[in-house]
């Protein structure tokens, strides 16, 4: 199954980005219709409250409908229509974004589109007010290989690619610098690794992560990079309805060095 270009190196990259927490407080509260999520980290909170309705036309479209999700983080409004087409086994998903900043009146507007076919996904992300400098990607499979392009139309020459002919290897470059993901999932536990490297440099990286499922039920994840940092998280289910995650960071090179602790709270409704 073909996938957008952004996803196909997702399954590894996933490994990295969740659900690592260290150094904040995370309470997200869930229900069918909104989300409240709230962020401590130091002395700065975030909160971000969303709403979503199945049709923002309030049933006056006589048939059609429109879904939209509505978000605000104390200085902006945004306004998310979602709207899917299938014809002739296509399918076209536009994607219409508004940003309203109350306390300034300034506004903006974006419009994301995605056509997926049997063999291909392709899509256009634009400002409207600067549809010039609108980006586009597309990816397809050919005998059994992944390969994706992207960029932007105010500069073509500079794109970025994708390749993968398995799904536990996945390369990205934009032809200086280049990513290495190697990505295997064994029954309860899953690996992946990233190496990145630049021509003409000495500039690289190393990183990998393991996530195992325990047991209990629970979740661990570790990750590591060529700096010495290490990231450990647990998630676990305190009672139905109630995800607990805790985090905590270190360096094994500077031991010497105060670890951070992060703790993050979902309740589900």
């Amino acid at each position: 199954m073909v996938v957008a270009f952004a996803d196909v190196a997702k399954a590894p990259k996933d490994l990295f980005k969740k659900p690592f927490n260290a150094g904040k407080t995370d309470i997200d509260i869930k229900s069918g219709i909104f989300t409240l999520k709230n962020s401590v980290a130091g002395d700065k909170l975030k909160s971000e409250l969303e709403f979503k309705a199945e049709d923002a036309l309030l049933g006056l479209g006589k048939g059609f409908t429109l879904p939209v999700t509505k978000k605000y983080d104390g200085k902006a409004v945004k306004l998310e229509f979602k709207k899917a087409f299938d014809s002739n086994g296509n399918k076209l998903n536009v994607d219409i974004n508004t940003s309203i900043v109350p306390e300034s009146g300034a506004y903006s507007h974006s419009l994301k589109t995605k056509i997926t076919g049997a063999n291909f996904v392709a899509g256009i992300d634009m400002a409207v007010d600067n549809p010039a400098a609108a980006s586009f990607h597309a990816c397809t499979a050919i005998k059994g290989n992944t390969v994706g392009i992207s960029g932007s139309l105010a500069d073509p020459s500079a794109l970025n690619y994708v390749y993968s002919p398995c799904g536990g290897l996945f390369f990205e470059t934009n032809l200086k610098k280049h990513t290495l993901h190697l990505y295997k999932k064994s029954g309860d536990t899953a690996v992946a690794t990233r190496v990145g490297f630049a021509c003409g440099s000495a500039e690289s990286s190393f990183a990998l992560a393991v996530k195992k499922s325990l047991a209990s039920g629970a979740d661990l994840s570790i990750k590591a990079d060529q700096s010495g940092s290490i990231d450990v998280a647990h998630v676990s289910n305190l009672s139905e309805g109630v995800k607990m995650t805790l985090g905590a960071n270190f360096n094994s090179l500077n031991l010497a060095a105060a670890p951070k602790f992060g703790a993050g709270f979902e309740f589900n409704f």
